[in-house]
């Protein structure tokens, strides 16, 4: 069984950001990852996406999903979502 808990700081309550995992008698001491990391990645993620519709929407590529013409007010919405998210994430980093 893995027993999980948290170090913490010399000063105070406040945890750091190792996790030691203890599994048959060896600690292993691992970094976690921090959400400003994640969020960073989000923003990154989501931008690129981003760009994809935006090259579609300018260059009037054809998507075609068998047989289907994907109409191109999927990107406009799908920009609009992900331009939220995108701005969710980088308010939250502040």
């Amino acid at each position: 069984m893995i027993l999980v808990y948290i170090l913490k700081n010399q000063e105070g309550n406040e945890a750091s950001n190792k996790k030691v995992y203890k599994a048959s008698g060896q600690n292993i001491a691992m970094q976690k990852t921090s959400l400003k990391t994640i969020l960073h990645l989000n923003i990154l993620f989501f931008s690129l996406i981003i760009a994809v519709h935006l090259a579609r929407l300018l260059t009037g590529w054809e998507v075609t999903i068998n047989a289907w013409q994907v109409p191109l007010w999927i990107n406009i919405l799908a920009i609009i979502i992900l331009g939220f998210l995108t701005f969710a994430n980088a308010r939250h980093l502040r």
